[in-house]
């Protein structure tokens, strides 16, 4: 990785991870509690999936998956969608969302403003498995096309590690 990527993915790591850890404390049947948690909200997009992005955009880099500016894609409900578009976008690369169409207007508005495109999937286009297979589609006729598979990728489990 070259030093000037290796400064970006620097840059992006400041605003993601290292999220506060909250105590909580409360009252539960007479006795008091303490919780803790992580405030998330904190992260780059506002989502803990900016952590597990950040990690598989690193991991895919490092191993020579990801090519530097080749496209992205990933199926998504939401937030993982948004953590790609943002981060995709800050890393040079342009970005496809492939989701159900039932998803709120202020997710698709998100992803569209960090610059990605995205492609609805009707319940009759299978909805999100329909989704699944639409991005998997994509990859296979995309050249250098990049494909995260978060439910398949082991580095979403490390990124949390």
């Amino acid at each position: 990785m070259g030093a000037n990527l290796q400064d970006r993915f620097a840059e992006l790591s400041r605003l993601v991870g290292n999220t506060p850890l909250l105590a909580i404390d409360f009252v539960f049947r007479g006795g008091h509690r303490r919780i803790f948690a992580k405030a998330e909200n904190f992260n780059f997009t506002g989502s803990i999936k900016d952590r597990m992005a950040l990690h598989i955009l690193r991991t895919a880099r490092a191993s020579g998956a990801l090519k530097p500016g080749a496209p992205i894609a990933e199926a998504t409900s939401g937030n993982t969608g948004i953590a790609f578009a943002a981060l995709g976008r800050a890393l040079g690369h342009p970005v496809t969302i492939f989701m159900p169409d039932w998803m709120s207007q202020e997710r698709k508005d998100l992803i569209r403003s960090f610059g990605a495109e995205i492609r609805l999937v009707t319940s009759e286009e299978g909805g999100f498995l329909g989704s699944i297979r639409m991005s998997e589609d994509w990859a296979a006729r995309t050249p250098n096309g990049f494909l995260p598979c978060q439910f398949t990728n082991e580095a979403n489990v490390e990124a949390h590690f």
